[in-house]
């Protein structure tokens, strides 16, 4: 029996043949790669036939820069029509020459042609874009909006001889924009370089913010924006080369030498389109003028005393007036997961539980369900209205573990899963900590952080998921600074993400755990139900009380103990239970429960807890009153007080007992007690 053409990937594989480097790509979609495009692209045949049997269908794309090409991508769009931008240039004389030609499913083209040149966005003109450095482009055969019809097809071949150079007139045009975009006063500082508070911001960047460079994955770029924004800072060109040197270069993969840094710096001081330190504090204050026309050394001195640290400038740029907030209905809220105890959109949650309880099972799960669209956890407490990419950091488990994992979850699902957005990240031996402590003990981001950084803002996802906190920001966990420092490095992800929500897997206290573990076997009888409650407060989460404070979302997991199975009719091994009761755009969500049946989550519907609750109360009552002879009246002033019950609620089951037949009391004549018997 033959097989079905796949036209996109005789694209890939006749490009390959050319040398060109080509990736895989989600099928009927110009986005994302299904793999880190920048560094895996390849030319190798044998590569693209893995990956099409590894995603078959899928669509195909051309990493420009790497094959040495510069795609001219034409739109023919009514606001941005690109031929006519084309006609106009050729009426100028700029020609662009016949060469190697694609249509695009909405009637554009991509020109391609042999020369570097960057990614830009109609800095030829309107309509006109150019794909390079840095970018990409889908090739004929692939399609888009899930429409075989909407396809990429050859419209010009050439051979390789034939593809034309690009014209040195693109290349001026290009560096001509660049060159207007300039501020007309860069060269003069926007203020007085290397202030010492600068210094110290710029340091503080360059330490915590500044993106690291990563070899493959447009390092030159970051490193020369981050040398950009260090200007822009307020120091001098020696300062920057300095502190890039001393605290920005060890985070980068790999280092820079020291003359790869200062030529990087040079050309960011000499290319650089804003003034420098005009993102200084002194660059937003323009001086008062006296009555007279100038400023006076009173003044100034007077500006000083009154504000020698002016960081209210810091907010000029994030604060907003809100006179015009809420005019209008806003857009709805998104949501990753919807329904009771929710978790939305662009947010820090956490999934915190004893060992062995399940939480990385039930992040597995949630994550397949969510890039796949079917319900992986056999009964989810919530719908999943946003499928797309995630990403799982499973830093406590090996690929091997994992992917007997997904293994167990595909058997499980109701139908074929489709996995190819799910990107994870397993343990390694030499993975790092997303932050650690430095010489002078403070928390400070590392490499594998900014190397994450980079992924997710690859990726974009729905959700990352992060396990655990203890392995990846453990030097975090139990300092309250130290947690809302690390609170905040997952917000600042979900930020990057474009409205990712950073959830992380923790654990709970070890006296929480004794509690849950205790239950029936207290010298007190207490109900397991009260435990089991106990067991799910967010207050049990471990550590550092930011940690739950700072997440707007937490989940709390735990094992039923063995004297609740009996009350709800569970006849398995592992009973889980779980809650969302911190939730801050949902309504919480009580207990639902799990049946772990051989590393798989199935959900369990047990009776009624509070119904279980009260029986089990009836039930310590009834085998109090065969041990102790007493009247009504005793047992409801002294007797329900070893039971820990109030008054009322003594009374109340009392008088159930009493109606279900299973206790009685004789009513005496006055003065004489009536005393309380167990029936049968």
């Amino acid at each position: 029996m033959g097989t079905t053409p796949d036209p996109a990937l005789e694209t890939a594989l006749a490009y390959a043949a050319r040398g060109w480097c080509v990736f895989p790509i989600q099928a009927g979609y110009k986005k994302p790669p299904l793999c880190s495009w920048s560094l895996d692209a390849t030319s190798d045949p044998d590569q693209v036939r893995e990956w099409a049997r590894k995603y078959p269908g899928c669509n195909w794309g051309l990493a420009a820069g790497p094959s040495g090409l510069t795609v001219v991508d034409i739109d023919d769009k009514p606001d941005a029509n690109g031929f006519e931008t084309l006609l106009d240039l050729d009426l100028e004389g700029a020609e662009l020459p016949l060469t190697y030609r694609v249509r695009t499913p909405s009637g554009g083209q991509h020109l391609y042609y042999a020369g570097a040149a960057p990614d830009t966005v109609q800095k030829i003109g309107p309509g006109v874009d150019t794909r390079g450095r840095g970018g990409y482009v889908l090739i004929p055969g692939s399609h888009v909006n899930g429409d075989g019809h909407k396809k990429y097809y050859v419209q010009e071949d050439a051979t390789p001889r034939e593809i034309a150079e690009l014209p040195d007139w693109v290349r001026e045009r290009l560096e001509a924009a660049r060159t207007s975009e300039r501020d007309p006063n860069r060269d003069i500082p926007a203020a007085e370089l290397d202030l010492e508070h600068n210094i110290e911001r710029a340091r503080e960047y360059l330490t915590t913010s500044a993106p690291a460079a990563i070899e493959g994955d447009g390092g030159d770029t970051t490193t020369y924006t981050v040398a950009c924004q260090v200007r822009e800072l307020g120091v001098s060109e020696q300062t920057a080369v300095d502190l890039m040197l001393e605290v920005y270069n060890p985070r980068c993969i790999p280092e820079w030498s020291a003359d790869e840094i200062q030529t990087k710096v040079q050309n960011a001081y000499r290319y650089a389109r804003r003034q420098a330190a005009a993102g200084t504090p002194e660059a937003a204050f323009e001086p008062v003028e006296d009555q007279g026309g100038g400023t006076t050394a009173e003044d100034t001195e007077t500006a000083k005393e009154a504000s020698p640290e002016p960081v209210v400038s810091i907010f000029r740029d994030d604060m907003i007036c809100a006179q015009g907030l809420g005019m209008v209905e806003p857009p709805e809220r998104e949501w990753v997961c919807e329904g009771r105890g929710g978790l939305a959109r662009n947010l820090v949650g956490v999934i915190a539980g004893q060992g062995g309880c399940g939480k990385t099972l039930f992040l597995m799960q949630m994550a397949c369900s969510i890039v796949s669209g079917v319900d992986c956890m056999s009964g989810a407490p919530w719908t999943f209205p946003t499928r797309g990419p995630v990403i799982l950091v499973l830093a406590e488990d090996p690929l091997d573990e994992i992917e007997r994992r997904l293994h167990r979850i595909r058997q499980n699902a109701p139908q074929d899963l489709d996995l190819s957005q799910l990107y994870i990240i397993p343990r390694r031996a030499g993975l790092t900590s997303l932050m650690r402590r430095d010489s002078g003990r403070n928390l400070r981001p590392t490499i594998a952080l900014a190397d994450l950084k980079a992924k997710v803002k690859q990726v974009q996802p729905v959700l990352l998921g992060l396990d655990s906190l203890s392995v990846l920001c453990g030097e975090g966990e139990t300092d309250n600074a130290d947690g809302a420092r690390v609170m905040d490095m997952l917000a600042d992800l979900c930020h990057v993400g474009g409205g990712t929500s950073t959830t992380i897997l923790h654990h709970v206290s070890k006296a929480s755990q004794a509690a849950k573990g205790n239950a029936g076997r207290s010298k007190k009888p207490v109900p397991p139900a009260q435990h089991l409650h106990e067991a799910l407060s967010p207050d049990a989460v471990r550590g550092s009380s930011a940690i739950v404070n700072n997440a707007r979302w937490v989940m709390t997991m735990t094992r039923a103990p063995k004297a609740l199975h009996d009350e709800v009719q569970f006849d398995g091994e592992t009973l889980v239970v779980g809650a969302v009761r911190k939730t801050n755009y949902s309504a919480p969500l009580n207990d639902v429960w799990f049946d772990n049946r051989d590393g798989h989550l199935v959900r369990f519907h047990p009776q009624d807890v509070a119904e279980i609750n009260d029986q089990s109360l009836m039930d310590q009552i009834v085998a109090y009153l065969l041990q102790h002879e007493t009247s009504r009246d005793e047992f409801l002033r002294a007797g329900r007080l070893d039971l820990d019950l109030s008054r009322d609620r003594a009374r109340d089951l009392l008088g159930r007992l009493i109606d279900q037949g299973r206790v009685t009391y004789n009513q005496t004549a006055r003065g004489k007690k009536s005393m309380l018997q167990v029936i049968g």
